[in-house]
């Protein structure tokens, strides 16, 4: 299997690269062929050498040194290389794209590069599905390939079906933005155990499915919802406690965006200190709407754990300002609690809410 790193954003890593000094400490040019040839030079004088090139001499030059890699950070400078031939898009055709895909000596890189490209040209769906089920190809070239719009709703369902551990997660999330009901319809079954022999990554996959469905729902459905899932997720989130699906069952609670699911999980002394971390800075708004309908301490108690565990200094500014409102008594605890948050925390981001 190749590796299955992600090269992306080439043109912004090419704009950081011409700023670069001379290449010549590189661990791969001190023992590559090319070294002569890049000895003492710019990346931007290579990359325009590159350019010079046709398709085929920068598809056999790429190979070679992809196979003479000796660590991630010498990846960096095939970046000439591949931006000078993904510059060549036109002049390859959908058929030579999916047999250079499908060769086995190309590594994870040059399977990104040329994914990218034939992601452009939106190929027959034949092809897509025939890449994406081939063991060969790289799961970030799979990636890519799985966002292109001439793939169905159908095919997103098979590939998660087909319980692929690199790609399923990625079928999921681009049903999510393009289905959430079809991706809840999946994911459904999954939580409610109609199927059988479901991978643990399969089951993540159902928590993104049902977040974004969750997500999309009116107050009432939303209720019903919370009432059927929540012992699911729970359940989950406490059986795969410190792996990934039970972190992604966690996740799903959070993006409920529910006081009383959040206090459930700040007041779960099992519960990882990251996790409640992210419980406080997704849902920091949810808190302050809780200061607003409150004038008791005791039911805003999961606000002055959120104070204590993360503090985020829009909530204890709310909550001072219910205080001198005269909304909440004053507490001398509680002031000094706020006082450190305000001089100490951090804002809430915005980006997390809807």
């Amino acid at each position: 299997m190749k590796k299955q790193l992600i090269v992306t954003g080439f043109i912004i890593v090419l704009i950081v690269l011409l700023s670069l000094p001379r290449v010549a400490n590189s661990s791969l040019l001190r023992i590559s062929e090319y070294s002569d040839r890049f000895e003492g030079k710019k990346v931007e004088e290579i990359y325009e050498e590159e350019r010079k090139k046709s398709k085929e001499e920068l598809i056999g030059e790429i190979l070679t040194i992809e196979s003479e890699i000796r660590s991630s950070e010498d990846e960096i400078w095939l970046v000439p290389s591949i931006y000078a031939l993904m510059e060549k898009e036109d002049e390859f055709t959908e058929e030579e794209l999916c047999e250079l895909l499908k060769k086995e000596e190309s590594g994870h890189i040059l399977d990104e590069a040329l994914a990218r490209i034939i992601r452009k040209k939106q190929p027959r769906r034949e092809m897509l599905l025939d890449l994406i089920f081939n063991k060969r190809i790289s799961a970030g070239a799979k990636g890519m390939l799985i966002s292109c719009e001439s793939l169905k709703t159908k095919d997103l369902v098979d590939i998660m079906e087909g319980g692929a551990e690199e790609i399923t997660t990625m079928a999921m999330k681009v049903l999510c933005v393009r289905n959430a009901d079809e991706a809840f319809k999946w994911a459904a079954q999954i939580l409610t155990f109609q199927k059988a022999m479901v991978s643990d990554e399969q089951k993540t996959c159902a928590c993104l499915g049902f977040s974004a469905y969750y997500d999309q729902q009116e107050v009432h459905k939303k209720e019903a919802l919370k009432e059927e899932y929540l012992p699911v997720l729970r359940e989950i989130s406490r059986e795969k406690k410190g792996t990934i699906l039970g972190d992604n069952a966690v996740y799903s609670m959070i993006q409920m965006r529910d006081y009383e699911v959040i206090r459930e999980l700040l007041f779960d002394e099992q519960l990882d200190f990251d996790l409640k971390v992210s419980a406080i800075d997704t849902c920091y708004s949810v808190l302050i709407e809780e200061i607003e309908k409150n004038t008791s301490f005791d039911r805003i108690d999961a606000v002055i754990k959120a104070l204590e565990i993360h503090p985020v200094r829009n909530v204890a500014e709310a909550l001072e300002k219910a205080i001198e409102d005269e909304r909440y008594p004053e507490d001398e605890e509680i002031m000094q609690l706020i006082k450190n948050a305000i001089q100490d925390g951090v804002w809430g981001v915005d980006k997390h809410e809807k």
